[in-house]
């Protein structure tokens, strides 16, 4: 006899839309953050994943990071989106992979999560707000999956307005890993850079490639001709070996830094604690870049040791020695939110 399914896990499709004025996020008031759209949302120009490589074209219309913010007084939200290609991980939940997070004026308030077996096909469903005054929306866009289609339904008669603008509206640009990208936080609101983006109200572009952040001179053109408040580099984990991370991170750097002269950058080394000759080697080289960027006059770059950005054992903080838990996305903002903090001049 198959086991009962415990009522609470149970997730809640939407079996109609009576009730609810449901609205394209392309259109007004919605914005829309760390993404664009064109026959379906994207986080990088597909001509540009075609010129890096085949990992990032695969890659580059699943919108890790994006965001879709708005303003209502709706004791209910209903989302429909049009899942494609949604990658399945032994190390992240579903929700992670192709669900949605909805936050309330920065709290969290709930999931849109899909059935475990959504690969492609439609995702809907409600949220409950609870009491119905204005607040801030901002929903987070699935860390594995693509989205073709997202509509937002509010219930009829309630109020929809744009939401507050970030008070820093340059994103901050990060590049790197599949930690970059979120593996293995449990939802989209928990990746590090989100973490940030609410505590220092500041909008982020995530350009986070599992497995394929190589440092490719073509990724580093492109990140060149972006608006950013701040640039973090951080693919130690994705270079195959310390010979390429030597061969491409400085020049990746000077890159960005010819076309940005005055652009804070901030290099990253892997978040890791183990003492592995291999670790120290990469740290050492991602210190050489920072060390000659300054030699060279650059005073606008920073180097943060990913080794300290963990209190302790790393082990305790990830679901497999690599990738972090909530918890260590927690630590990891933690760690870097002095530095972008004082960079964006609060």
């Amino acid at each position: 006899m198959k086991k009962p399914i415990d009522e609470n896990m149970i997730v809640r499709t939407v079996q109609s839309r009576d009730g609810f004025t449901v609205c394209d996020v392309r259109c007004a008031p919605f914005s829309i953050h760390g993404a664009w759209y064109d026959d379906r949302f994207y986080r990088i120009p597909r001509q540009v994943s075609e010129r890096v490589s085949k990992n990032i074209f695969e890659m580059y219309d699943m919108p890790a990071g994006g965001r879709v913010r708005f303003a209502t007084d709706s004791k209910r939200i209903l989302l429909s989106a049009e899942i494609r290609k949604a990658e399945e991980s032994a190390c992240l939940s579903a929700t992670a992979i192709k669900g949605f997070d909805i936050y309330a004026d920065d709290s969290f308030v709930g999931v849109f999560s899909p059935q475990p077996a959504l690969v492609d096909g439609k995702l809907e469903s409600i949220v409950n707000l609870g009491e119905g005054k204005m607040r801030d929306i901002t929903i987070s866009f699935p860390l594995y999956a693509g989205v073709a289609e997202l509509y937002i339904g509010i219930e009829d008669g309630a109020s929809l307005l744009p939401a507050k603008p970030y008070k820093h509206q340059t994103p901050i640009v990060y590049y790197g890993s599949s930690i970059t990208n979120g593996a293995a936080a449990s939802r989209p609101g928990m990746t590090y850079e989100a973490m940030l983006s609410r505590r220092l109200n500041v909008d982020h572009h995530n350009l986070g490639f599992g497995g394929s952040a190589k440092g490719e001179r073509e990724m580093a053109e492109y990140i060149a001709t972006l608006d950013m408040s701040v640039f973090v580099m951080d693919y130690d984990y994705n270079a195959p070996n310390p010979q390429h991370l030597e061969a491409t991170h400085y020049p990746f750097y000077k890159i960005i830094r010819d076309k940005n002269p005055t652009l804070p950058i901030v290099l990253i080394s892997a978040p890791c604690r183990k003492r592995t000759e291999n670790n120290k080697a990469r740290r050492a080289i991602i210190k050489a870049t920072y060390d000659r960027a300054r030699a060279e006059g650059d005073e606008n770059i920073y180097f943060v040791n990913g080794a300290e950005l963990l209190p302790f054992d790393d082990n305790e903080f990830t679901v497999d020695s690599v990738h972090p838990t909530d918890l260590g996305f927690y630590f990891i903002a933690n760690g870097l939110e002095p530095l972008l903090k004082k960079l964006l001049g609060d």
